[in-house]
């Protein structure tokens, strides 16, 4: 259904305050804000040795680069979550993740946006482009909204120039400059990930025990992304159902499921094996969560 078009249109001057009054909502702009105030939030102390590695869709996600204080800061996370929440006066997060993060590389996304500013700010700007900012600046009347606007357009000008000149293309969907080695921009990336990943398990959920190659018929997608969609629904009915019971129609459901058996040959014998298999397989996996990672000490 298309939109119905606005039959009142706008000057410059009325839509850039909105525009900047808006910039509140961008979930770059509260990882920003998180990350400049959380001293404050926490205290200088904790302060150093934790860092706000990723904010989206609520959940805040803190490297720390020591064990025992980790342990300690999940038992906190409520706390933690409240202070955040209590300093900005907004329910802005709903839960807290701690991840691992060496001492001497604590700020890596920080790093990285200060080198990608400092390149963006040596990049020239064309004449072309100044004349279009003055151009769509020229209605606004109010000095400080001008100032913030002509700074954040020269620098998304600067940012688009530099990325052309590293062969950044348009995504494939949207139109936003994407790297030369990627498609999709991440957004349309992702929301592609999560209609592939449905789409695989409407097919497995229809018929468990189809393969790669039948899957691949009708989706596009890798081996890879088709067993990880496998293992999620197997590790999801095996936590619904009861193992013992083995003439359930879910219990032969979930064999064929796990190892692409189809209906004609499942057995009470091979159905018994295979759930004894399928027991340590999900125990072994939870063992692994469990363990040390490699690298970490």
């Amino acid at each position: 259904m298309m939109r119905k078009k606005n039959e009142k249109f706008q000057s410059v001057g009325e839509i850039l305050p909105q525009a900047i009054g808006h910039l509140h909502r961008s979930p770059r702009y509260k990882l920003y804000l998180l990350r400049f105030y959380w001293p404050e939030i926490v205290g200088t102390e904790l302060a150093k040795r934790t860092a706000i590695t990723n904010f989206n869709f609520g959940k805040l996600t803190i490297g720390v680069c020591d064990s025992s204080l980790a342990s300690n800061l999940v038992y906190m996370s409520m706390e933690l979550k409240e202070k955040v929440n209590t300093y900005f006066k907004n329910n802005l997060v709903e839960s807290i993740n701690f991840v691992y993060a060496r001492e001497n590389f604590l700020f890596p996304a920080a790093k990285a946006g200060k080198r990608a500013e400092a390149k963006s700010k040596a990049e020239p700007l064309s004449d072309s482009s100044k004349e279009r900012i003055e151009q769509f600046l020229s209605k606004v009347e109010d000095a400080d909204i001008e100032k913030s606007a002509r700074k954040m357009l020269r620098a998304a000008a600067r940012a688009k120039s530099l990325k052309k000149k590293h062969n950044w293309h348009t995504c494939a969907k949207c139109g936003v400059l994407c790297p030369p080695e990627e498609k999709f921009c991440p957004q349309c990336a992702r929301y592609r990930r999560k209609e592939k990943s449905a789409a695989i398990r409407e097919i497995l959920l229809i018929k468990p025990w189809a393969r790669y190659a039948e899957i691949s018929r009708h989706v596009d997608c890798t081996q890879q992304e088709a067993m990880r969609e496998r293992r999620f629904l197997v590790q999801r009915l095996a936590a619904q159902i009861d193992a013992n019971a083995r003439d359930d129609m879910q219990i032969k459901i979930l064999v064929m499921l796990y190892r692409a058996l189809p209906p004609e040959q499942l057995t009470n014998k091979l159905v018994a094996e295979i759930l004894q298999q399928l027991r340590y397989d999900l125990s072994y996996q939870e063992m692994l969560k469990l363990g040390p990672k490699k690298g970490r000490k």
